[in-house]
């Protein structure tokens, strides 16, 4: 029983018997869980913060079932990024960074798509300074397995194997 209503009948249960319009109490379980409910669904957009993901660097092939494998896994929005500075544009506006509806959580990253590992690890490094907050999750076909340690932890927080698995992507997204 909860404290609310073990006060409410103690205190009260003999004033409301005296009321004629308060002979019988409905259901006061009903009515508590109501208020909880209610409570919930109100509560619940301050509470929840929506994922959001960017995809750079991704082919048509691999871009599908990416994307398939995001919204499974809970992340809400994706945007699609051909190239690391036309994600630099929408990073630098800062509704993406603070605003509480649409907050970007992770930008996942196809190291195939640069030209050469070396500029594609520098500018991973210049990202992981502007972006602090967000998980970056590498994407390759050219590692050998999937990785979570902390090794390439100024880069990036886990890296992926292509093609990607539903539990490996679960287990890169979470925090």
């Amino acid at each position: 029983m909860s404290l609310f209503k073990s006060n409410l009948l103690s205190e009260g249960s003999v004033a409301l018997s005296k009321a004629p319009h308060y002979n019988s109490f409905e259901s006061i379980d009903h009515l508590e869980e109501r208020l909880w409910k209610r409570s919930r669904i109100e509560n619940y957009g301050k509470y929840v913060i929506s994922k959001f993901a960017c995809l750079v660097g991704f082919d048509a092939s691999d871009l599908t079932s990416t994307k398939k494998l995001l919204r499974d896994a809970g992340i809400r929005r994706i945007a699609v990024f051909s190239d690391i500075p036309q994600l630099y544009e929408v990073i630098d506006r800062p509704k993406y960074l603070t605003n509480e509806d649409e907050l970007l959580s992770h930008i996942f990253v196809n190291l195939d798509s640069f030209d050469c590992l070396d500029t594609g690890v520098d500018i991973l490094l210049d990202l992981r300074k502007i972006c602090k907050s967000v998980r970056i999750v590498l994407t390759s076909s050219h590692v050998s397995g999937d990785d979570f340690g902390g090794e390439r932890n100024s880069i990036c927080d886990a890296t992926l194997s292509f093609p990607l698995g539903a539990t490996s992507l679960r287990m890169a997204i979470q925090d």
